[in-house]
């Protein structure tokens, strides 16, 4: 589950880095590269989900386990998608100003 939360937070933070290399405005490349990335990241949730719903449902001694993943994947994959879109900008901002000094 921690991997993949990682991976979706660094697949919209790399392409918004890109998109910024080709010369978007920030806010421009922040919420473009959520957009584009969201299917990605909303398919890989889903299949992950699909593939641990039996699990969760019939399984007893797995079924706790199942069902934290489960929730752990639905809650990061909306910071992903919208906090990451928030913070991106005040840590780039940031950057910027640390680099010009």
């Amino acid at each position: 589950m921690v991997g993949i939360a990682v991976s979706n937070s660094i697949l919209v933070v790399d392409f918004a880095n890109e998109r910024l290399r080709q010369g978007d405005q920030l806010r421009e490349a922040v919420v473009h590269s959520a957009r584009i990335r969201m299917r990605p990241i909303l398919i890989t949730t889903l299949v992950t989900v699909v593939g641990l719903l039996p699990i969760a449902l019939t399984s007893e001694a797995s079924a706790p386990l199942a069902r934290t993943a489960i929730e752990g994947l639905a809650v990061s994959t909306v910071l992903a998608l919208i906090l990451i879109q928030w913070m991106f900008e005040p840590f780039y901002s940031a950057t910027l100003e640390e680099e010009s000094k």
